[in-house]
């Protein structure tokens, strides 16, 4: 999608994870309370690549991931379109409140309407 390879605005570029974010993934996640180390994330990485109905972005500025967020699209019994299942969303603690958990939830909610999915 190329919209989300595009600045959101002047300071926040939202793309998807690359085994180079491996160490800011570790460092994300250790903040929201799930240690990790920075080793166990291309393996991790590596099942999001697999899986066609999952997606992980990050949101960076100035060179650096400062917000992380995954995506699961999933069928259910009770709906006919799929929904989307934000799985995990995390700003670094230096960055909160500029506006980054926004633009990751909003990267978010495309990537599912691209899909078909009616609820986030």
């Amino acid at each position: 999608m190329t919209d989300l390879q595009a600045i959101v605005d002047e300071h926040i570029l939202i793309r998807e994870v690359t085994d180079a974010d491996a160490d800011a993934i570790a460092r994300l996640c250790s903040q929201l309370g799930y240690p990790s180390e920075r080793s166990d994330i291309p393996t991790r990485l590596r099942r999001f690549s697999t899986d066609s109905n999952a997606a992980a972005f990050v949101g960076v500025s100035a060179g650096d991931a400062i917000g992380l967020v995954t995506v699961h699209l999933r069928y259910t019994l009770n709906h006919e379109a799929p929904i989307a299942q934000l799985t995990l969303l995390v700003v670094d603690e230096e960055a909160r409140t500029r506006g980054v958990g926004r633009v990751l939830v909003t990267t978010v909610e495309q990537w599912a309407q691209a899909r078909g999915a009616k609820k986030v």
